[in-house]
C-alpha cells in the first residue's frame, strides 16, 4: 500500500478495497481514542489524520486485534510489536511511512513525592541513560534532554 492510498482510506476518500485493486468490500476504518498514545503519535507525524473518522474507536492493542479479527473489510493501526504477537492479523506495509514515537514520562503531579517518579528522574539524570543517549543516533541528540526542565 503507498502512503497515499492510506492517506485517502482514512481520509474518507476510499471507501472500499475494489478502488485499491482489492475484493469489492467496504472499508471499515477502526480507530484509537484521541487521547491513545498510538493515535497521537500518527497525528505527530500526519496531522491531517486527526480529521479521520473511525466506525470505532478503541483502547487498547487487544482490543484493535479482536475487532480486526471480527470485522470483514477492516482496517486499524496499533502498536507493531503489538500486532506482531497476533498471527489472526495481517500487518500492512505502506510505502514511506514515517511515523516516531516519542517517549515520555507521564506521572501524578499532585504526588510528586511518588517514589517511582523520584526513581526514573534518578534514571534519566544519570550517566548510563546519558550514555545510551550519546550510543545511540536514533535518540535526540543529549543536549535537547537538557533543555527539559525535569531533567535541570
Amino acid at each position: 500500500m503507498t502512503l497515499d492510498q492510506w492517506r485517502s482510506i482514512y481520509a474518507g476518500e476510499v471507501n472500499n478495497w475494489s478502488q485499491l485493486g482489492g475484493p469489492d468490500k467496504t472499508i471499515v476504518r477502526l480507530g484509537r481514542k484521541p487521547t491513545e498514545s498510538v493515535f497521537r503519535t500518527i497525528v505527530y507525524s500526519y496531522p491531517n489524520f486527526i480529521n479521520s473518522t473511525f466506525a470505532t474507536t478503541l483502547d487498547k492493542d487487544d482490543q484493535m486485534v479482536k475487532a480486526i479479527s471480527r470485522t470483514p473489510g477492516s482496517i486499524g493501526f496499533s502498536d507493531r510489536l503489538g500486532l506482531a504477537k497476533h498471527p489472526e492479523v495481517q500487518i500492512l506495509e505502506i510505502e514511506g511511512f514515517e511515523c516516531l514515537l516519542e517517549v515520555g514520562l507521564v506521572y501524578d503531579e499532585t504526588n510528586a513525592d511518588n517514589p517511582a517518579l523520584q526513581q526514573i528522574m534518578d534514571f534519566v539524570r544519570s550517566d548510563h541513560w546519558h550514555d545510551m543517549l550519546v550510543a545511540n543516533p536514533q535518540m535526540a541528540p543529549p543536549d535537547a534532554w537538557h533543555e527539559n526542565s525535569l531533567l535541570k
